[in-house]
């Protein structure tokens, strides 16, 4: 049985932003890494190491040095919907919200 992504909203003073927790690993690394303007704004790739690759859709990027789909251990990624990403282990990343921005950290 497939399990579903789980969405929470972070209320700010502004706004209330979509956060998805995505459950499949190879669908959050195709949408961070798909082609095409506009599938994401943009996503970070973290490795088990804890290196990070950013990924921007107008940045020209060397597909050659993303980190590959088995090497990741953190995918977050933001777009106009809001922002989703994939952890590893529960407990990787750590959401905060203030009254005007949202941080995440990565243990």
């Amino acid at each position: 049985m497939r399990r579903l992504n789980k969405v929470k909203y972070m209320v700010t003073d502004m706004d209330a932003i979509n956060v998805v927790r995505i459950n499949s690993k190879s669908d959050a690394y195709r949408q961070a890494t798909g082609n095409g303007c506009g599938v994401v704004d943009s996503a970070i790739l973290v490795n088990n190491q804890g290196e990070q690759c950013s990924i921007s859709p107008d940045a020209e990027l060397d597909q050659k040095e993303w980190f590959k789909q088995t090497e990741c251990s953190v995918i977050l990624m933001s777009d106009s919907h809001g922002f989703s990403f994939w952890e590893k282990e529960k407990g990787l990343v750590k959401i905060f919200a203030t009254h005007n921005a949202i941080s995440f950290l990565i243990l």
